[in-house]
């Protein structure tokens, strides 16, 4: 970490561009944006009231109906205008200055939708298909349009004859329209045939026609014009259930609109590759994430606990954000049609929820293997320690990015000629409408910036940074890759442009992004795409008349400063992360524990293996040949032997298969420690008196829980007689003449650390040439197989007598003991398996 000195002048940068990328954003912004010069005017509630009023107005009784509203963007028309006037075209805060607003409100009044009924999130498709009415605002709060769906049984009745004098009445009574300085220019009348598809309301049909008049007005507006239309047709005497003459002076409208001679322009058809670039980016992004998370996961490196909360809390924000955008629809369905709904959203949660999770995993394992402090501040936060002095610095530094991005994208909007417009989820400008709207947009920010911080930046990083060992390529694949994914998922708003366009964008904003979060970390990243996010969202609130509309804006604002106020007294007088204690994941220590074990097992297992003799032994008078084969677990197995001369017995051999109870380093350790008493005394003494002078130390040095098996022969060739005494341990095995027979010592035969005193015996045997005596562990007649069966103690002898060994040597049926029991085990061995074969030549 750098000292405090260099960390001030390090933020004053940062500071100086974020202030210098806020100045540039907000001096291009009439340039680049849709509600440039326009403001959102009316709140969905009082828009909402105005429909109550125009009903009323219009005799529309819809109380049997649902009405949902819509903030539309003309995204479309614009692109015409565009597309048709070219440099000449007019820019979007120059439309709304002069009234030709490229936003404003949709209501619909529909029919209850059920579960068999297709439904989908847009305007057009509800009206098209199950709608009555619809009415459109500009952002003014006039009315532009109107559409009453007359074959289905709706209907706006007035008073009034089908004449232009009641038309006027309309456009400037109901519809609020002043037709001073409009020139009528075209009345035509029809008669038409009772309209009325299958799915109407029923009504009374008529053979008689209706009279249908349109009346349209129009005046000058620069190079173009603008209309006023309205169609209105006579009301027939028996829909009203009044006389000819009283139903002669009540008319229906069946359509009003009000448009500029522009919008009638038709658009250049236009190939949208949004879909399968929104397709693709999700495709990779889940790829990226699974093979780096669950990669984890198999690694052991999850910490449970922690991600459990991320998925509880990712799928609580994701199915919480949604429940309060459904909410605007609850009415349009049917209990069990919302209910199918919500438990969809729900699904889709849960969904998100997971791949947040494993996106963490994948995250936190490489940021904790690099050592970087800032997983030291993560783990600060886990436990509730955020108000620390790093807390603060990446908050300023995150601010300050926000700020530099914010400039660039003004900048690259201003001189690319493209427009934003705000689009915050899948199903377009959306926090407008959602009521909490304070806690949906920052439901959305949160969840967005965590998942771009995490997902879109730190798993593309990582995941090429694990592959790539140049930094460069993989700094300039995790910017193609994190810009490409940004255009498809995390941005708040869309553009004029193409996607190329934006995809230019939003890798520009990815170099940013991706070298900030290489220096400073993943808080820093977080902290600039939530302000980032949450300044483009509240845009078109700032500034506007209502106060509905803007405290949602300057909730934000309050919100912002909040947290760099926050951010500014933790840099200053918060502690380091250093006086934190740091945290050790659970998996960590449990890897710690298992290299230790490890570690353990492998010193075990050297010091068995020093323990033993590698060469061995073939004299004129007897082979020698031992093997060890150890089990997955070390344990206390081994064998020792030594020659050595007397004048008494003149040479001899004595050996030994000692067996600790217990595994690891502890019995390892017990091992190496029987062996120094053995050794020591195998070169002259006898059998019994080796384990009756080693039996009261083996006592002393051993707890309760630990006992030391133990047989030690001594061969003596010149009189060929072998001594034998057995303290516990399992008993040979001599044959002789084909015949294998136990070799029993005299009691007792108490192992070693049971007892302080013991009087061991030895038992004295005159060996023949050809004989085979085989001593063991218990590891050979314990050995399993995968039926659970053990080889046992007459198993094994019956294995030895049967065996072939007349013209084997002793090493030769050692490693024949040896492959059956490794055949008869399938798997592993039980335990250690200790094998010395003593042949008499």
């Amino acid at each position: 970490m750098k000292n405090s000195h260099t960390d001030s002048r390090g933020l004053t940068f940062w500071i100086i561009l974020g202030l210098a990328g806020f100045v540039l954003f907000s001096i291009l912004f009439n340039r680049f944006h849709y509600s440039a010069e326009a403001p959102i005017t009316y709140s969905k509630e009082k828009t909402l009231s105005k429909t109550s009023e125009l009903y009323a107005d219009l005799g529309i009784e819809s109380d049997t109906l649902s009405t949902v509203i819509f903030r539309h963007q003309r995204s479309p028309l614009y692109r015409a205008i565009r597309d048709s006037l070219e440099n000449e075209s007019p820019t979007p805060a120059q439309l709304n200055a002069q009234g030709f607003h490229l936003h404003g409100w949709d209501v619909i009044s529909a029919s209850t939708l059920g579960l068999t009924d297709s439904f989908t999130f847009s305007p057009r498709p509800i009206f098209e298909s199950y709608g009555f009415f619809r009415t459109q605002y500009d952002n003014s709060g006039r009315i532009t349009n109107f559409q009453a769906k007359s074959d289905r049984g709706a209907s706006a009745n007035v008073d009034g004859e089908n004449s232009l004098e009641t038309a006027q009445h309309i456009i400037e009574q109901i519809f609020g329209h002043e037709l001073e300085g409009y020139e009528q220019t075209d009345i035509s009348v029809d008669e038409v045939a009772p309209r009325l598809d299958e799915n109407a309301v029923p009504v009374q049909r008529l053979d008689t026609p209706q009279i249908t008049s349109t009346f349209r007005w129009a005046r000058p507006a620069g190079s173009y014009r603008e209309y006023i239309e309205l169609e209105l047709s006579s009301v027939p005497a028996s829909d009203t259930g009044l006389s000819d003459a009283d139903a002669a002076s009540i008319v229906s409208i069946e359509r009003f609109e009000a448009w500029h001679e522009m919008e009638k322009i038709p658009p250049k058809p236009a190939e949208d590759y949004f879909v399968i670039l929104f397709i693709s980016v999700i495709a990779l992004l889940a790829l990226f994430t699974f093979i780096e998370g669950l990669g984890q996961v198999f690694k052991g490196k999850a910490d449970w606990r922690r991600i459990f909360f991320i998925a509880l809390a990712v799928t609580i924000g994701i199915y919480g954000w949604r429940l309060i955008f459904l909410l605007n629809f609850t009415d349009l369905l049917t209990v069990q049609a919302n209910l199918v709904v919500q438990f969809n959203q729900l699904v889709f949660g849960l969904v998100m929820g997971l791949f947040a999770s494993v996106a963490y995993i994948g995250w936190e394992a490489h940021a904790r293997s690099e050592e970087k402090y800032e997983m030291n501040l993560i783990d600060a936060y886990w436990r509730g320690k955020l108000y620390l002095k790093e807390t603060g610095g990446s908050i300023i530094r995150g601010f300050s990015l926000a700020g530099v991005m914010l400039g660039i994208t003004a900048l690259f909007l201003t001189v690319s000629g493209l427009f934003m417009m705000n689009s915050d989820s899948q199903f377009g400008f959306t926090e407008v409408i959602n009521r909490p709207q304070f806690l949906s947009i920052n439901l959305s920010m949160f969840i967005v910036a965590a998942l771009a911080s995490i997902a879109m930046v730190g798993i593309v990083y990582h995941f090429f940074r694990k592959r790539i060992k140049n930094p460069h390529i993989v700094m300039a694949a995790s910017i193609v890759v994190g810009g490409a994914v940004f255009t498809g998922l995390g941005r708040s708003f869309a553009t004029t442009g193409s996607e190329l366009n934006e995809l230019v964008l939003f890798i520009m904003l990815a170099v940013l992004l991706f070298y900030t979060y290489r220096a400073t970390g993943v808080v820093t990243v977080f902290s600039a795409f939530w302000l980032y996010s949450s300044i483009i969202t509240i845009m078109p609130y700032i500034g506007s008349p209502s106060f509905d509309v803007s405290v949602t804006g300057w909730l934000q604002i309050v919100l912002a400063l909040s947290v760099l106020l926050f951010g500014i007294v933790a840099w200053r007088k918060g502690p380091s992360i250093s006086t934190v204690r740091n945290y050790v994941p659970e998996y960590e220590q449990k890897m710690r524990r298992n290299i230790r074990i490890e570690n353990e097992m492998q010193i075990a297992r050297e010091s068995q293996q020093r323990l033993m003799p590698h060469a061995p032994l073939k004299t004129n008078h007897y082979e020698l040949q031992g093997y060890f084969l150890p089990s997955f677990e070390v344990g206390g197995d081994y064998f020792d032997y030594v020659e050595a001369e007397d004048a008494e017995s003149g040479t001899h051999l004595t050996l030994t298969v000692v067996d600790v109870s217990g595994k690891s380093m502890r019995a390892a350790m017990q091992a190496v420690f029987t062996s120094g008493l053995l050794r020591s005394r195998m070169y002259t003494d006898q059998p019994e008196d080796i384990l009756r002078e080693i039996s009261p130390v083996v006592y002393d040095k051993t707890d309760s829980r630990t006992f030391i098996t133990c047989v030690i022969g001594r061969y003596e060739p010149a009189s060929r007689t072998l001594k034998l005494a057995n303290a516990g341990h399992c008993m040979p095995i001599l044959k002789r003449n084909g015949k294998a027979e136990y070799l029993r010592t005299p009691d007792p035969k108490y192992p070693l650390g049971v007892r302080p005193q013991v009087r061991y015996k030895e038992l004295l045997i005159k060996l023949q040439p050809g004989d085979l005596i085989l001593f063991y562990s218990d590891g050979f007649p314990e050995a399993v197989n995968e039926n659970g069966e053990r080889i046992g103690f007459e198993r094994a002898r019956r294995y030895v007598e049967e065996m072939d060994s007349g013209d084997l040597s002793a090493r030769e049926i050692c490693t024949q003991i040896k492959s059956y029991v490794e055949d008869f085990s399938v798997e592993r061995l039980a335990d250690d398996t200790t094998i010395l074969c003593l042949k008499i030549v």
